[in-house]
């Protein structure tokens, strides 16, 4: 599922990205899963640009959550976004095992929903890596349901 940000959908995303790592500095929070500090900004940007695509693509009202820590990304839903093409969704021992994560690839502003699993699904052991300096589960792409199946439920 392709969704391409129009230049103003870009712009509200990036700016809740920006608020998202402007506050993370001025309150002196290091990224809780270990990404390196240089990535911040790209990291807070392109995931809210992500966020901002699934909320577009399902037809689903975008908050931004800032400062909410616990709320879900979109609607009841977690986003996950890379720009790798071929990226896995990655996921924590601490994400919620009822939750549904939905795997964004791409690059503003441009972005394309893989697919989606629930977190208890991917929290599998053969997904465990701890080879990439950020101990995580990284459930590949051909792992997770279809879009397809995601509108029907």
């Amino acid at each position: 599922m392709k969704v391409h940000l129009t230049p103003s959908e870009l712009y509200q995303a990036a700016n809740v990205g920006c608020m998202r790592q402007c506050t993370n500095l001025r309150d002196g929070r290091k990224h809780r899963h270990g990404a390196d500090a240089s990535v911040g900004w790209s990291l807070n940007i392109e995931g809210a640009c992500g966020e901002a695509a699934v909320a577009k693509a399902l037809g689903i009202y975008w908050s931004g959550s800032l400062g909410d820590f616990k709320a879900k990304d979109v609607g009841k839903h977690q986003v996950r976004t890379t720009h790798y093409p071929d990226g896995s969704l990655i996921l924590h021992k601490s994400d919620l095992n009822e939750d549904i994560f939905l795997l964004v690839t791409g690059l503003a502003p441009a972005y394309e929903i893989k697919g989606w699993i629930q977190g208890f699904e991917g929290k599998h052991l053969k997904h465990w890596r701890t080879d990439t300096g950020r101990p995580a589960f990284f459930v590949p792409q051909e792992a997770l349901y279809p879009m397809a199946e995601f509108i029907k439920c």
